[in-house]
């Protein structure tokens, strides 16, 4: 399972966060059932970061929101430094037939 997490944060925390993001994927790597975990800005829109994150399944993305480095480093670090957050799950499309 893919999740793609976007993310704009408020002016002036960019690095900051990219910081704790990079904290945070170097921590989320090392997990058993996460098999990627990059970070990405924009380049033409510093304020703009996406996350890009495999899992071997839905139970191991849910298991990755309960470790203390994601409790920690995003919920309580970046999170209050957004002006906006979503994320996107997708998993392989089944084959037609």
């Amino acid at each position: 399972m893919i999740v793609v997490a976007r993310y704009v944060v408020k002016e002036g925390h960019q690095d900051s966060v990219v910081s704790l993001l990079r904290s945070n994927a170097e921590a989320s790597r090392q997990e058993p059932d996460c098999l990627e975990f990059s970070v990405y800005r924009d380049v033409e829109d510093p304020v703009r970061i996406l996350l890009y994150e495999r899992y071997t399944d839905e139970d191991a993305f849910q298991a990755h929101r309960h470790t203390p480095h994601f409790l920690n480093l995003v919920e309580g670090q970046v999170v209050p430094l957004l002006e906006e957050r979503a994320w996107t799950r997708i998993s392989e499309a089944a084959t037609p037939g």
